[in-house]
């Protein structure tokens, strides 16, 4: 099978807005939440023993936070088989076997990328806090929108009917800003050693999300 274009790629409430002065807000001066840019409303998600999340809620379910704490913490366990769970099968086939040409395994990319992080902190290291600082869905990704005709191309090579990107509900381009911190320590806030702008891609297909890293 061809390399698709994109495959080089992945290897990638209310508010009120009111006028000056004294008078009183009209009708015409709010704005309905759902019309807000994304990062208008923040979601800070805590639990013990992981990251922070900091995000818009209204843009990203539960699902898909979930499928991104998962993704951050099978790298700092380079837990290959949680890493695996995480791609959707027959791209994560065809990256390993087409784009990769079978000389690297998930193994062999957490180990590589634990090692790249480790050198970068200079230790031993956890992620305290991940920002996701923006979010594009479906109809505003370009990328988002060349995945979708690499995944069809995979399907129709496979011998599918249909078009696998009717079958996709959400698909989310996010940049990712990572703060790191000592292994152990516990941190889970911003900190000063500070990882920009990750892109990556959340999909939701069948009821499961999957993460597609660049």
């Amino acid at each position: 099978m061809k390399k698709h274009g994109f495959a080089a790629l992945l290897l990638s409430g209310v508010m009120l807005m009111t006028a000056a002065g004294c008078g009183g807000e009209s009708s015409e001066d709010i704005v309905p939440q759902d019309a807000l840019p994304y990062g208008a409303t923040i979601t800070l998600k805590k639990q013990a023993g992981e990251p922070t999340v900091q995000y818009d809620a209204r843009f990203l379910p539960d699902g898909a936070v979930d499928a991104l704490l998962a993704y951050y913490d099978s790298i700092v366990a380079e837990d290959a088989a949680r890493f695996e769970a995480l791609q959707l099968p027959m791209y994560h086939d065809y990256q390993l076997d087409t784009v990769l040409g079978g000389e690297f395994t998930d193994a062999d990319i957490l180990k590589n990328t634990n090692e790249a992080m480790k050198e970068y902190y200079g230790g031993d290291y956890a992620f305290a806090m991940l920002d996701v600082t923006e979010c594009l869905g479906k109809s505003d990704s370009s990328n988002g929108q060349n995945l979708l005709l690499l995944l069809d191309g995979i399907w129709t090579d496979a011998g599918k009917e249909g078009k696998f990107s009717d079958q996709v509900g959400k698909l989310e381009e996010l940049k990712v800003t990572r703060y790191l911190t000592a292994a152990g320590s516990g941190e889970n806030t911003e900190t000063n050693c500070v990882l920009k702008d990750e892109t990556l891609y959340l999909m939701e297909y069948q009821d499961q999300w999957y993460v597609f890293y660049s």
